[in-house]
């Protein structure tokens, strides 16, 4: 199975990385994860180490503006 993550905030990417590894367990593959707002505080280069992409709707500075 494909699955896309949704969260409404990253910011270390550390619960999404921990459902990536709970889901993988799973043979459930994680293809992008969403987000609303992306703290830009390493989610998104922690998501890339599993070759995930995180897709934010707003950055923390886009969201501050």
């Amino acid at each position: 199975a494909r699955v896309v993550l949704i969260d409404d905030v990253a910011t270390t990417g550390k619960a999404l990385v921990e459902s990536i590894e709970v889901l993988s367990r799973m043979d459930v593959k994680v293809i992008k994860a969403i987000c609303v707002i992306d703290r830009q505080e390493g989610a998104g280069a922690a998501l890339a180490k599993y070759g995930v992409a995180l897709q934010p709707i707003f950055t923390a500075d886009e969201f501050l503006k």
